[in-house]
């Protein structure tokens, strides 16, 4: 698993970035810093740093840092990509990041696009073009945007919470991380029981 994400920002980052006030590789360290710190403080999220950290720490995922280099705005851009070991690839592409903002009922009017790399020519070729995309950027190739691997620190402090292994992680550890401040809706939990029953393969269907 890769992962690129933005550390939150505060405003006065923004702006010294932009100025070139202090280093911005510094300014991106110290962000991620804080974020991992609430993180841990913070009784809803530690599974979910459980689960991120043991990972990370298993070799399983490896996760870096975006941010614009000019200083202005953020990198919030919502890319995905699943592929299988026969290299066939689900591209999706949207608005909606994981909050409940985005997925609740009273939420915000999102939307996502999916691509199959085994679907028609012109579905085929937007799912490869966002596959190259997001290996341009997983190598700092994409224009206005720096990524960087994850600070060192913010790593560690992360890993602080890393379990043995993989095999720690209880099921119920895992649902707790996802689900304890969100109520699945009934076609998630009939697709989720579905997935389970079928050894935890498959795809679901809409």
């Amino acid at each position: 698993i890769r992962m690129i994400a933005s550390p939150l920002l505060a405003e006065q980052d923004i702006a010294a970035i932009a100025r070139g006030y202090k280093e911005r590789l510094q300014i991106v360290a110290l962000a991620a810093e804080r974020d991992i710190d609430e993180m841990l403080s913070h009784p809803a999220m530690r599974g979910a740093c459980e689960v991120l950290a043991t990972l990370i720490a298993a070799g399983s995922m490896d996760l870096q840092v975006a941010f614009r280099a000019t200083g202005h705005g953020i990198y919030h851009e919502k890319l995905g990509l699943l592929t299988d070991q026969f290299d066939n690839t689900v591209a999706f592409r949207g608005s909606a990041n994981e909050t409940g903002a985005a997925w609740g009922p009273e939420g915000n009017l999102e939307s996502i696009d999916v691509f199959r790399s085994w679907g028609a020519a012109d579905e085929s070729a937007r799912a490869s073009r966002h596959a190259d995309y997001f290996e341009r950027l997983w190598r700092n190739g994409v224009q206005g945007v720096e990524v960087v691997p994850f600070p060192e620190v913010a790593r560690e402090r992360l890993l602080s919470v890393a379990r043995a292994s993989i095999n720690e992680l209880s099921a119920s550890r895992v649902s707790e991380a996802v689900t304890r401040y969100r109520t699945l809706f009934p076609h998630q939990e009939v697709g989720l029981a579905a997935w389970r029953a079928a050894g935890k393969r498959g795809i679901l269907r809409r």
